[in-house]
């Protein structure tokens, strides 16, 4: 069994973080997020206060997101270092997000059906021991690298025998025309095999351009999906089309992106064809662009209109004129006109964080942006922009046609992606339908 978790840097900075708790495999796509975990507010116990009887299923994924936040806050992981800066803001908007992608599979229910044994007393032991002490760079990023959480969650189909979530499976992954409908418990795929997910791939491997290849397979000048597909000095061109590896360009060379620049470097110019990659500024000299202090780093104003200063993004507290010189994606901005400060993202009641500023998330989940100030979500018929978090309330979503908040659009009704459960939106020349999933 693998989980992959598709973090809030999706939608925030494209990062991608897999974690997983069960089997020795260690990253999967997995079902519809359950309604068993409830909303973001989920309030779990610290790794010291859990009992003889350990965690309960409804609470282990609430549990581990915790555990997450804890290591990112007080290990520093590596790229994920100074990502957030508040404990609880980071398992509120991670939790949140990740319910909202559909990436916590029912537990629960997984149970209930037979398909897969979960160990209450070795899921506290799981936890407990990822908190125990910062363990390096792959803390808390892939529980299966702690052999407490090994077995915590073991499928119990065999292949070649019907399953019907991503755990059921004791030595594969459960291969299903969609996620509502039946399937069948296969055998990871083997390097060069094709697959549709990361998920279908034996340990080691990722779904790459429909085959299950090692990280870096791509060389440069493979197929990709993106940058972490390439080899260390190359880069993926044209990912969303089907990507090339291409080495990445020295002072000098042709950019479209500072992705395509050495390290050090960043892509001057228009982008496009024009574009040069030249050192990035030095910190503490002169900028005009975010990009050009490097990556880690940002452009930091002394007034509206004015040329920037390269430094390390600041803390709370510390005088800003823009979010982008923040650090933490918990923190924003914030205050009147004029001098402001880097603060926690508001919550209910204040004003939201300006859009635009640097921060996808105007407000602290599970308060969302309504007008100018942070409010629950929104009921039907309110007005509502999408960005991170779904702003509506439960059962509903931003119709993107409407622009307003309504339920999901039933049995023949137009749709752009989502539908009633049950249906799928079906896209043909005069748009998107909703129409019945046909389990095949």
């Amino acid at each position: 069994m693998r989980i992959v978790v598709l973090i809030i840097f999706i939608a925030f900075a494209g990062s991608f973080l897999g974690g997983c708790a069960g089997t020795s495999q260690s990253t999967s796509d997995v079902g519809s997020a359950p309604d068993t975990l409830g909303s973001p507010e989920v309030v779990g116990l610290d790794a010291a206060e859990t009992t003889l009887d350990g965690i309960a299923a409804t609470d282990y994924y609430a549990e581990w997101y915790r555990a997450l936040c804890t290591g990112i806050i007080t290990c520093g992981l590596g790229e994920l270092d100074a990502t957030f800066v508040d404990k609880d803001a980071c398992f509120v908007i991670m939790l949140g997000l990740s319910q909202a992608a559909g990436l916590i599979p029912d537990l629960p229910a997984a149970i209930a059906s037979g398909e897969v044994h979960y160990d209450a007393k070795q899921a506290a032991l799981c936890i407990a021991a990822n908190a125990v002490a910062c363990q390096g760079p792959t803390q808390s990023l892939d529980h299966d690298a702690l052999p407490a959480c090994a077995t915590v969650i073991q499928g119990q189909v065999a292949n070649g025998s019907a399953c019907s979530t991503p755990l059921a499976c004791a030595n594969g992954f459960c291969l299903q025309p969609h996620p509502t409908c039946p399937g069948v418990c296969t055998a990871w795929r083997a390097a060069s095999e094709s697959c549709a997910a990361h998920g279908e791939c034996q340990a080691g491997l990722k779904c790459v351009a429909g085959q299950c290849s090692a990280t870096g397979w791509g060389g440069t000048t493979g197929a990709c999906d993106g940058n972490a597909d390439c080899a260390p000095l190359a880069f993926c061109e044209s990912a969303s089309q089907g990507g090339t590896c291409k080495p990445k360009a020295e002072n000098g060379g042709v950019c479209a992106t500072s992705d395509g620049c050495a390290p050090g470097l960043w892509c001057t110019g228009p982008g496009g064809p024009e574009g040069i990659c030249e050192p990035v500024t030095a910190l503490g000299a002169a900028c005009k662009t975010l990009e050009e202090c490097g990556g880690g780093n940002t452009c930091r104003y002394a007034a509206t209109g004015l040329a920037g200063v390269c430094s390390k993004p600041v803390g709370l507290g510390a005088s800003c004129l823009t979010s982008y010189e923040c650090a933490g994606f918990d923190v924003a901005c914030v205050g009147p006109e004029g001098p402001k400060t880097c603060q926690l993202l508001p919550a209910k009641g204040a004003e939201c964080v300006q859009a635009g500023d640097g921060r996808p998330l105007q407000c602290m989940p599970p308060a969302v942006c309504g007008g100018n100030y942070c409010v629950d979500p929104l009921p039907k018929g309110s007005a509502c922009v999408l960005g991170g978090l779904d702003p509506c309330s439960t059962g509903l979503g931003c119709d993107p046609l409407t622009g307003t908040c309504e339920p999901p659009p039933g049995l023949g009704e137009s749709c752009t992606t989502k539908c009633t459960q049950g249906l799928e939106c079906e896209h043909g020349p005069s748009g998107g339908k909703c129409v019945k999933i046909a389990c095949k």
